[in-house]
């Protein structure tokens, strides 16, 4: 569960980092464009739309995967109640046993 949460931690970083350099670039390439260099505002805006476009797919893996770390917490603390449940029928029917031994 630890290697998800860093996973997650991780992209969410990730896309902070991608989100910032798009914008120095678009803030760079309209700089440019007021010079006359309209291609290189060209180029920057569709590599903002790639940029967005993979952060919207970044964005929906980590929602998935914030699902799945959910239902792992979920079921890890099922489990720990089955365990404890189980624990305290062993614990009893050890008792019970040295009892009849002891008898």
């Amino acid at each position: 569960m630890n290697e998800l949460s860093a996973s997650l931690d991780r992209l969410q970083s990730a896309l902070g980092t991608l989100e910032t350099a798009v914008e120095h670039r678009l803030a760079a390439a309209m700089a440019a464009g007021a010079d006359g260099d309209d291609v290189a505002v060209e180029a920057v805006v569709e590599a903002r739309a790639a940029a967005e476009a993979t952060i919207a797919r970044l964005q929906t893996e980590r929602d998935q995967l914030a699902e799945e770390l959910n239902l792992v917490r979920s079921e890890a603390a099922a489990l720990e109640e089955v365990s404890e449940q189980v624990a305290g029928r062993l614990d009893g029917a050890i008792a019970g046993i040295k009892e009849v031994l002891e008898g």
